[in-house]
């Protein structure tokens, strides 16, 4: 979300139920103003709110030269004072899909999470071996079992808020086509010459593209989309995440003037675009729960 675009944005996000409050909007508007001065970024941007039980985190990252790989996050308590955002390992994301307990808003506070992932039998039948046991006990059967007791592992509530954010980010943030532009050199800016969607493409999927690197190969979209343009399309669209028809929530609202983009699988993100402007954006307003019951619910 553009912080110089603040009212526009807020108002659109209202449709799905989230909003600050004018004296908050003023404070990270003013707060992020410094806070590009200071590290010298061409852009920022307010990502979200992460609720805690205590207090909640405010979300925000900037960029120099590269929208995608040059992304910097920042988090705060009071939306005043903005700390750096670790980068999270993946023993942290995988903590954090597992982790049961909601953030409690204080970064220091680290939470025991109980590890119970299944453990490969082929690892059990090689240390049976050593050990001298029966072989035929570990033959046959599932490709894996669960162990006995289950291994607790700390995690720091900092480390939990970024491996979340990082996900987040990955599978939830969009942007409507064409508002990204590519550089020869690689180099990923936003377009200036972007005039936003139009009535007739606005409720077509393929028309919002995750806002991450690329995970498909470039030949694949080039073969889903006949009018392909290598410095826009380069991203990967949306249409084919699982469940597949099932996984975002569309809704033109406003007079048929603005699409609502709501993500079914992380409770909370909205995406906001106005038909024929350039104002488009994002915002994440939840506990930072991953909704794994996305499948069920649609059945």
């Amino acid at each position: 979300m553009d912080p110089e675009c603040f009212p526009i944005c807020l108002d659109l996000l209202c449709h799905s139920g989230y909003t600050l409050s004018l004296e908050k909007a003023c404070v990270i508007q003013t707060s992020l103003a410094v806070l590009q001065n200071e590290n010298h970024f061409t852009k920022i941007f307010y990502w979200g709110t992460i609720f805690g039980i205590e207090g909640d985190y405010y979300i925000a990252f900037g960029f120099r030269k590269d929208l995608l790989k040059g992304r910097v996050f920042y988090y705060s308590t009071n939306a005043l004072n903005w700390v750096l955002l670790p980068k999270p390992e993946e023993s942290h994301l995988n903590l954090s899909l597992i982790c049961t307990n909601r953030f409690q808003g204080d970064p220091s506070f680290v939470v025991e999470v109980l590890d119970d992932q299944p453990a490969e039998k082929g690892a059990e039948a090689d240390t049976a071996e050593h050990a001298g046991e029966d072989k035929d006990t570990l033959a046959g059967g599932d490709a894996f079992s669960l162990p006995k007791d289950g291994k607790k592992t700390s995690l720091k509530e900092e480390d939990r808020l970024a491996a979340v954010v990082k996900m987040i980010t990955r599978e939830a943030a969009l942007v409507p086509r064409g508002a990204f532009f590519r550089h020869p050199n690689g180099a990923v800016v936003p377009n200036q010459a972007f005039r936003g969607l139009t009535i007739e493409e606005a409720p077509i999927l393929t028309n919002y593209f995750h806002f991450r690197m690329p995970l498909t190969k470039w030949e694949e979209n080039v073969a889903k989309r006949p009018d392909y343009n290598y410095s826009t399309d380069f991203l990967d669209s949306i249409e084919d995440d699982l469940p597949i028809k099932g996984a975002w929530s569309f809704q033109l609202v406003d007079g048929k003037r603005s699409v609502i983009l709501r993500s079914l699988t992380w409770l909370g993100m909205t995406f906001y675009h106005n038909i024929f402007t350039s104002v488009h954006g994002f915002a994440y307003f939840g506990i930072g729960k991953k909704n794994l019951d996305v499948p069920f619910m649609l059945n």
